[in-house]
């Protein structure tokens, strides 16, 4: 146990410096595009670049694992694609989209169509692609501006549920890992005292524990998940 504990102190202290670095790409992108944060993706990897990936590549479909020659070949494509994400040109290595404690022998791990990033970007930011005046063009964020400086950005996405990986953008309900400071935990809906780094509108980053994170999801008012400039309560 003590030895597990000093490896996810470890752990966590590069995920909160690849949070950190990727928090700090997304202000720079912001300023270098008139305020307006990289989009998130939203079922949409692939067709249009975001945050994270380039365009014109095919994830998997997700659900079958990927062995082997199979398996490689997708993450070589996948981090290929990186090279051309919005945040590429303030990060430049695609080592900050993994978290160290994302592990391939996870026995979801080879059924995720995303195999090479381990955060979630808040579907907050393109107001859950819903439409309507208020909402931002097709394949464009809302600006910086719009948001509080603690609203929460990105997370570090469930593994225990390979469809949250099926782009690189959650709704806060798809919710975030235990993977750090936890017991070992196979299920997205109990909580094992668990939690994960998540990164701030305002570039900063926080440990978060999972029942933290619940209770801003669970709110009915507008939070720091559920941000949504265009309706009430932020949904």
């Amino acid at each position: 146990p003590a030895l597990a504990k000093a490896k996810d102190r470890a752990n966590r202290t590069i995920d909160l410096n690849n949070n950190k670095q990727i928090m700090l790409a997304s202000l720079m992108f912001a300023t270098d595009n008139n305020d307006q944060l990289a989009y998130p993706s939203w079922g949409d990897v692939g067709s249009r670049a975001c945050w994270s990936f380039g365009d014109k590549f095919t994830l998997p479909g997700g659900g079958t694992a990927l062995r082997g020659a199979a398996l490689q070949t997708q993450i070589d494509k996948q981090r290929n694609s990186m090279t051309n994400s919005q945040l590429n040109p303030y990060l430049k290595t695609w080592k900050m989209y993994m978290c160290p404690s994302d592990i391939p022998t996870h026995p979801m791990y080879a059924k995720r169509p995303v195999l090479v990033n381990s955060y979630s970007w808040n579907g907050s930011i393109i107001s859950f692609n819903a439409g309507g005046p208020c909402a931002p063009k097709a394949g464009e964020s809302h600006k910086i501006s719009s948001f509080k400086p603690l609203d929460i950005l990105q997370w570090e996405t469930d593994e225990n549920d390979w469809f949250w990986f099926n782009d690189a953008g959650n709704q806060p309900f798809e919710g975030i890992s235990q993977r750090h400071s936890g017991r070992r935990n196979n299920s997205t809906a109990v909580d094992v005292g668990g939690g994960a780094v998540v990164g701030l509108i305002s570039g900063g980053t926080e440990y978060m524990r999972y029942k933290n994170f619940y209770k801003e999801v669970n709110k009915t008012v507008k939070n720091r998940l559920y941000c949504n400039p265009c309706t009430a309560n932020g949904r």
